[in-house]
C-alpha cells in the first residue's frame, strides 16, 4: 500500500508538475491581456477625465452665458418700455403741436376780454393813478396789434407793462373828492397799491 501510495503520489506530482508548467505558460498570455486592459482603462479613464473637465468648463461657460442673456432680457425689456413712453410722449407732443394752431387762435379773444375786464375794474376802482393804468392798458392793446409780435408773446410783454414793479407805489397820500348827497368833501387817504 506504500508503493501504491507512493506511486499515486509521484504521478501527481509529475502530472502537478507538467501542469503547473502548463499552467504558468497559460497564464502569461492572460496577464499581458490583464496589462493591456490596464493600460485601455487608463487611457480611457484620461479620456473621460478630459471630456468631464471640458464638460465642466463649457457648463460654466453656459452659465455665466445664460446670466448675461437674462441680464439683457431685463436690459431690453426696460429699454422698450423707456420706447413705448417716448413714442407716447412723441404722440402727446404731435397732438399738442396739432392744436397749437387753434391755442393760438384763441388767445386774442381771450386776452381782450381780460383787457376789457381789466378795464371796467380800474373804472370802477378808486380814482387812483387812473391815467397811468388806463395807459398801461392801452400800452398791452397796442402790443396786441403789432404785426412782429405772436399773440402768445403780446400779453406776457403788456402784462409786464401792467405789473412793473416800478408801478407798484408803496403808500401814497392824496386827496380824494367825496359826494355826498348835499356836499363835496375832499379827504384825504393813504393808499397802499399796485397800479395797474
Amino acid at each position: 500500500m506504500t508503493t501504491t501510495r507512493l506511486k499515486t503520489l509521484l504521478v501527481a506530482i509529475c502530472i502537478g508538475g507538467s501542469a503547473s508548467v502548463a499552467l504558468a505558460q497559460s497564464i502569461d498570455p492572460i496577464v499581458e491581456v490583464g496589462k493591456q486592459r490596464t493600460s485601455a482603462a487608463k487611457a480611457s479613464q484620461a479620456k473621460i477625465d478630459r471630456l468631464a473637465d471640458e464638460t465642466s468648463s463649457l457648463l460654466s461657460d453656459y452659465k455665466t452665458v445664460m446670466k448675461q442673456v437674462d441680464g439683457l432680457k431685463v436690459y431690453n425689456a426696460r429699454l422698450e418700455r423707456q420706447i413705448a413712453n417716448q413714442e407716447r410722449r412723441i404722440r402727446d407732443i404731435d397732438g399738442s403741436i396739432a392744436e397749437a394752431s387753434v391755442i393760438q387762435r384763441q388767445i386774442p379773444p381771450l386776452v381782450v376780454r381780460m383787457l376789457d375786464g381789466l378795464e371796467q375794474f380800474i373804472n370802477l376802482d378808486m380814482p387812483f393813478d387812473l391815467d397811468t393804468r388806463l395807459s398801461n392798458i392801452e400800452a398791452v392793446r397796442a402790443n396786441m396789434d403789432r404785426s412782429d409780435v405772436t399773440s402768445a408773446e403780446a400779453f406776457p410783454a403788456g402784462a409786464g407793462a401792467l405789473f412793473d414793479r416800478a408801478a407798484v407805489r408803496s403808500v401814497a397820500s392824496r386827496p380824494i373828492p367825496i359826494r355826498l348827497s348835499s356836499a363835496v368833501l375832499s379827504v384825504k387817504s393813504i393808499f397802499c397799491a399796485l397800479v395797474v
